[in-house]
């Protein structure tokens, strides 16, 4: 009788923290932290058609907590849904607004795509935007990153950080 209590009050604590997961609250690891940020930069300023125009994305917790990021860092389309988008380049032309010319096939989030990142760490990836956007017409270019997320690795894992932050407009120029 005295195990099937135990068992019994086991599986209520079991209940109540994925019930309390459900609902949004943190579970006991789980630390908050809106201190993280996003930068942009490029390779160089100039650059010829057709040439690789490099764009360097960095991801840091500036805050005093660990804090848990998504360390894929997925380029999608803007519209697409949070699970298969990390981040999206906002870029304007010579035309106005560029927009990719690229088919996207991106899996779904794992539990190991998150990573905790340690204050005053960082993330860092670069993205050939050529091979992503058609950045073919001659003249000037402004281009920013935003880094999105809405989810959780899974259940009993801590909470990830949630919500988007955008870079700095980085400034470049295709010339002939």
């Amino acid at each position: 009788m005295k195990i099937r209590l135990i068992v019994l009050a086991a599986l209520l604590i079991i209940v109540v923290i994925l019930i309390g997961y459900q609902l949004g609250m943190d579970l006991p690891t789980g630390d908050k932290t809106t201190d993280l940020t996003i930068a942009l930069r490029m390779d160089k300023t100039n650059y010829k058609p057709g040439e690789p125009i490099r764009a360097l994305m960095t991801l840091k917790n500036a805050g005093s907590k660990d804090i848990v990021v998504k360390q894929r860092v997925a380029v999608n389309l803007p519209g697409m849904p949070g699970e298969v988008r990390d981040i999206v380049f906002m870029i304007k032309g010579p035309l106005g607004d560029v927009h990719p010319s690229f088919r996207v096939t991106v899996r779904h989030l794992l539990p190991e795509d998150f990573v905790v990142l340690s204050p005053g760490e960082t993330i860092e990836k670069s993205f050939d935007i050529q091979k992503i956007y058609d950045l073919t017409d001659i003249g000037p270019y402004s281009v920013s990153v935003v880094y999105q997320n809405a989810q959780d690795p899974g259940p009993f894992h801590r909470r990830a950080w949630k919500g988007e932050i955008t870079s700095n407009v980085v400034d470049f120029e295709i010339v002939p």
